[in-house]
């Protein structure tokens, strides 16, 4: 594994695993591991024992510069740059997406995280956050 690739791996670590969080009678679940080059994810919102929402992501590194890409059933792939980052907090962005058009993942702690949504131009459907702690 080159340098670079092994610095990115090294940011992300924490973020391999499952997580599991609750939105009112949803469950919000991510999984991510590491992939030989990249992070794969998945994510899942259940209610009442059914799938009302999934989606596959890959984190990975494009020209040195972190790239969240979502893979939705129907809509297809979104691509998201990393426009910012701290040793907790990045921020992911694509300005021609409507909802969301950001997301940031402020990670509290090696167990929980909390994810946030924000839709562009769009103030009704404002700003979803949620707490995701780790289960393994």
């Amino acid at each position: 594994m080159g340098e670079k690739n092994q610095e990115f791996r090294d940011q992300f670590r924490w973020l391999s695993g499952k997580w599991l969080g609750q939105n009112g009678s949803v469950v919000l679940t991510e999984q991510w591991r590491w992939n030989k080059t990249r992070f794969e994810g998945e994510g899942f919102e259940i209610e009442g024992g059914d799938t009302i929402f999934s989606e596959k992501i890959i984190l990975q590194e494009i020209d040195g510069i972190p790239a969240y890409i979502v893979s939705i059933p129907i809509q297809g792939l979104v691509l998201y740059s990393g426009v910012t980052d701290s040793t907790n907090r990045w921020l992911f962005e694509n300005k021609e997406h409507g909802f969301p058009s950001r997301i940031f993942y402020l990670q509290e702690s090696d167990s929980s995280m909390i994810v946030s949504l924000e839709a562009r131009d769009q103030p009704f459907r404002g700003e979803h956050s949620y707490q995701l702690k780790r289960v393994n």
